[in-house]
């Protein structure tokens, strides 16, 4: 069996609760990931749209045009694709948002060129119901694009003022009442949707805003709930568990050992003549004391499931689940030993020219239905039996069962 203890380890309350909010790298760097998270959709989109464009002028265009529009739209298709794959790796503490933002514009820009140029390359002029239809398509595209891209402010400008600037001037140079009507209004359509882009952008920066000021709420409010309960379960002087901790944890462990038949020990110590020694060296001074102490019973903790805590006073108390009496007493002796040497001086001890504790040690293993009050009974009567042996010595106690007498078993007297 371990022969350690472990202490409950808790931050005193000492700091206010912080209220967060997002820092504008924060906004930026989602703003700039939710852009890329849509490229696949917009661009598979994009992809399938201009075979749909090309099969359309298929007659009227030469193959070697749409060929070439083709592949230019393969290109940057693939380029854009690349890009996404390569966001899905880059992990989160090296995602350099501002690079990325850069290479989503660069690419958003090659794209809407190379829409724009299909106004040049295979514009099927002459045909208002085709170049009715490249223009509800180039339109539908620069709406998505809207959509699609303004979580970054210039994306949606990257790609439609290009492409829509290309399609005005090949409508214009048309030379036709047609031509001058469908140029002039893609110039007041691009003006509208390129505004209607920077107010959307903003209400996605409002949204992605509220999320993180959102976000350091709830990390304000669990940090709140996490001082509060440390305060609930911490002795302040000692940052030891206090004695509601000790108890709640006392009647866990008694339960789960009696479920498991496993023994419980405890070790329970007083500092011998402590009043004297606040009388005599003063309340600071005997607070400092008890830190002292309180850090030597600490450090004789070893296991998760131990807990060293604060019983009142001048007492101290550590629950050991899973310790037999041996490993139980072996730890109480050292902390006596430890305590004694650290050699703070008390002229107003009857035991020793320097503080030291009395010790009681106590082990049981729970039978089904009974207290954990039996145990602390035990410990207890162990500790009034090492201040009745002289005090700076400990005593022992067990129990196999705790329906059964106790047997004492006396520890060594340095």
């Amino acid at each position: 069996m371990r022969t350690g203890a472990i202490i409950f380890r808790g931050e005193t309350a000492t700091e206010g609760v912080r209220a967060t909010t997002s820092s504008m790298d924060d906004v930026a760097r989602e703003q700039v990931r939710l852009a890329i998270r849509q490229l696949p959709t917009m661009q598979l989109t994009s992809f399938f749209v201009a075979l749909v464009l090309s099969y359309s002028v298929r007659r009227t265009a030469p193959p070697a045009a749409i060929m070439g529009w083709m592949l230019m739209i393969t290109v940057v298709a693939v380029s854009r694709i690349v890009f996404y794959r390569r966001f899905l790796t880059v992990r989160e503490g090296l995602f350099a948002w501002k690079q990325w933002k850069s290479a989503y514009l660069v690419l958003a820009f090659l794209s809407g060129l190379v829409w724009g140029m299909s106004a040049f390359i295979i514009f099927p002029a002459g045909d208002p119901s085709l170049i009715s239809l490249f223009l509800l398509v180039i339109a539908s595209l620069a709406a998505a694009t809207t959509i699609s891209h303004s979580s970054i402010r210039l994306g949606p400008t990257a790609w439609i003022a290009p492409a829509m600037l290309l399609y005005a001037a090949r409508c214009l140079a048309e030379e036709s009442t047609y031509g001058n009507t469908a140029g002039l209004l893609i110039i007041v359509y691009l003006a509208a949707i390129l505004r209607h882009s920077f107010t959307h952008h903003e209400t996605i920066t409002a949204a992605i805003s509220l999320k993180f000021e959102n976000l350091g709420l709830l990390d304000a409010v669990q940090r709140a709930n996490d001082i509060l309960h440390r305060v609930s379960v911490i002795d302040g002087l000692t940052g030891l568990a206090n004695r509601r901790h000790f108890e709640d944890c006392t009647e866990r462990e008694w339960r789960r050992a009696s479920r498991n038949r496993s023994q419980l020990s405890m070790i329970m110590l007083d500092i011998d003549c402590f009043k004297a020694y606040n009388d005599m060296y003063g309340h600071q001074a005997g607070d400092d004391c008890l830190k002292q102490a309180a850090t030597v019973i600490a450090e004789s903790a070893k296991r998760p499931s131990d807990l060293a805590a604060r019983y009142g006073g001048e007492e101290f108390i550590v629950v050991l689940p899973e310790t037999d009496i041996h490993g139980a007493a072996e730890i109480a002796e050292r902390l006596r030993r430890k305590i004694e040497a650290l050699a703070i001086p008390h002229a107003h001890s009857s035991a020793a020219p320097v503080v030291t504790i009395s010790v009681g040690v106590a082990s049981a293993v729970p039978a089904e239905g009974s207290a954990s009050s039996h145990l602390i009974r035990l410990v207890d009567s162990a500790l009034y039996a090492a201040k009745n042996a002289g005090r700076n010595c400990v005593r022992v106690v067990y129990r196999p069962d705790h329906d059964k007498e106790e047997r004492p078993v006396e520890a060594a007297r340095p």
